[in-house]
């Protein structure tokens, strides 16, 4: 038998256990005090060691920001300057809620659900927080144990069935001497700082142009409704030109100046509805709101999902279904056009509508897009559709 120094936690007389009638191995008093023993003086020396090594400072300069020299004052500032004061961690609330419109209240509080740019910013988060976890474990010990059983007899053997169990534990640990870890995390802290507040900043971003956008679009509203206002009395005025101008009371300039201040009108309703159809395509829709619908379970398992509101005079006409598309037409009192419904999941799809829109009283086509999500099955106060 060859002979070895003894680590912590090994002892020369682990060798002199002794075999049970059972065929279980135990140690013996002398041997259990003495492994406790070195265990105790490993544990102290190892605290010791971790103690000291925590105290030491890590290698290398620690980070200072660099200095910027900036004038004393400005021409023409008067006072006006002050320093900057960044608030990227300040909590800053639903700040929209201060136009106090409901509709802007519920887009906003959408915009984490559906806006890709700030799914791309928390996965970035998530991974800079993953990597200072990984970055961190380098502190710590890597603890790794087997185990195994055995039960075996010889018929040889009088005293029957013998169980052996080993069981190993094995522990590696790298002291941060040096403190490469440390500044590890000091980079990974900073990243993940700089991560989120990348996060805060894209949030508000989008957050920002949706309500810039919704605003502009609330205003194209109220300039279209002027305008068709200003249209309809411009028609009349044009009505009463021409029959006062037919029994000789004005000129006929008086008919071709009114015919001019209604074409005009017209044409300022056509780039109105222009921009606002360029407002749609930048995701400001005022459908945006999101309209629920409840649907029975007969229709779910028919497939018979009415895609239009029954309330809003439209019929429905679906004409092809080939794999998860789904072909209709439709015909509503100012619009009609065909559109395609594209089954995404049992949870969801999404709709595509090419049609004829006169709701400004001037005939216009268009398109338009739309997503629907299964949101639960209590429908609540909603009404199943016909």
């Amino acid at each position: 038998m060859t002979a070895r120094t003894p680590s912590c936690g090994e002892s020369t007389l682990e060798r002199n256990s002794i075999r049970g009638s059972g065929g279980m191995r135990f140690t013996s008093p002398a041997l259990r005090s003495t492994r406790r023993a070195r265990l105790a003086l490993c544990a102290i020396v190892a605290t010791t060691l971790v103690l000291a090594i925590a105290a030491c400072k890590p290698v290398g300069p620690d980070y200072v920001r660099p200095a910027l020299p900036a004038p004393d004052a400005y021409k023409g500032a008067a006072g006006a300057w002050k320093p900057a004061q960044p608030g990227d961690a300040l909590p800053r609330g639903k700040w929209w809620e201060i136009f106090e419109d409901p509709q802007l209240n519920r887009l906003a509080e959408r915009v984490d659900i559906g806006n890709q740019s700030i799914r791309e910013a928390e996965a970035r988060y998530a991974q800079a927080q993953a990597a200072l976890r990984q970055v961190r474990a380098g502190l710590y010990p890597i603890v790794t144990g087997t185990g195994s059983a055995r039960r075996s007899r010889l018929e040889s053997d009088s005293r029957g069935a013998v169980s052996d169990f080993e069981i190993g534990v094995d522990v590696a640990w790298e002291p941060d001497v040096w403190g490469r870890v440390r500044r590890g995390i000091e980079a990974g802290e900073a990243q993940a700082q700089a991560a989120a507040a990348d996060l805060d900043a894209v949030r508000l971003a989008v957050t920002a142009s949706l309500v810039q956008n919704y605003l502009l679009l609330r205003t194209v509203d109220q300039q279209a409704r002027l305008l068709e206002e200003t249209v309809a009395t411009f028609d009349r005025s044009l009505k009463l030109s021409v029959n006062r101008y037919k029994v000789g009371v004005v000129a006929r300039s008086d008919v071709v100046q009114a015919e001019t201040q209604l074409r005009s009108a017209q044409a300022q309703l056509v780039d109105v509805g222009v921009q606002r159809a360029q407002l749609e395509k930048q995701g400001i829709t005022m459908g945006g709101k999101g309209i629920r619908a409840c649907l029975t379970p007969e229709q779910v398992k028919t497939d018979d999902i009415p895609l239009t509101d029954p309330q809003s005079g439209c019929k429905q006409e679906i004409t092809d279904r080939t794999g998860n598309q789904w072909k209709f037409r439709f015909s509503c009192p100012k619009a009609q056009g065909a559109g395609v419904a594209t089954f995404l999941s049992d949870r969801e799809f999404t709709t595509k509508v090419n049609g004829t829109f006169n709701a400004t009283g001037i005939q216009q086509k268009g398109s338009l897009e739309s997503r629907a999500v299964w949101l639960g099955q209590d429908c609540g106060t909603v009404k199943p559709r016909a």
